[in-house]
């Protein structure tokens, strides 16, 4: 059913009610419907100058050259057209959405989080400061790796002996 933005739907109710919150939105479609369908039309008019010019095609290596092209446009038909039933969907159902509650009681999402939304945010720190652990040991670990690999293989060359013939 259609309703004009200006008139608001009307409740019932034994308890007072209070509206927390109004988001009013909308997005005007229109421009971007009108290019898409002028699209479309030029697109199926290429389709059909391809399709004409594969049935007078002589050559395989013709034939393969209008394939080619007419896989490319009618894949941004079927892009077009998917869009236009996306946009076409979009204007045909809408999405009321409604918080109300009683007078004086808090609002949802106003005041301290619950006991599940501070272990998690506590669960999160503490994940951030492991990793940022393990960054700054690498940071370390890394460069004295190198340096003894190096040393390793400095010592390992000067305990040689000396072979003779």
């Amino acid at each position: 059913m259609y309703r004009p933005a200006s008139s608001k739907p009307r409740f019932r109710s034994s308890k007072t009610l209070v509206t927390v919150r109004e988001n009013v939105s909308g997005q005007d479609v229109s421009e971007e419907f009108v290019d898409l369908e002028a699209r479309l039309r030029n697109w199926r008019a290429q389709e059909a100058v391809l399709l004409r010019l594969m049935s007078r095609a002589k050559t395989v290596v013709g034939t393969i050259r209008v394939q080619s092209e007419l896989s490319v446009v009618q894949l941004e038909t079927e892009k077009i057209r998917g869009r236009l039933r996306f946009l076409e969907d979009q204007a045909s159902f809408g999405t009321i959405s409604a918080t109300y509650v009683t007078s004086g009681a808090p609002a949802p999402g106003d005041g301290p989080p619950g006991t599940i939304a501070r272990a998690w945010n506590e669960a999160l720190d503490v994940m951030l400061s492991v990793v940022s652990a393990l960054i700054v040991s690498l940071g370390f670990l890394v460069p004295a790796a190198v340096l003894g690999a190096v040393g390793l293989a400095a010592y390992r060359g000067l305990r040689r002996p000396a072979t003779t013939p």
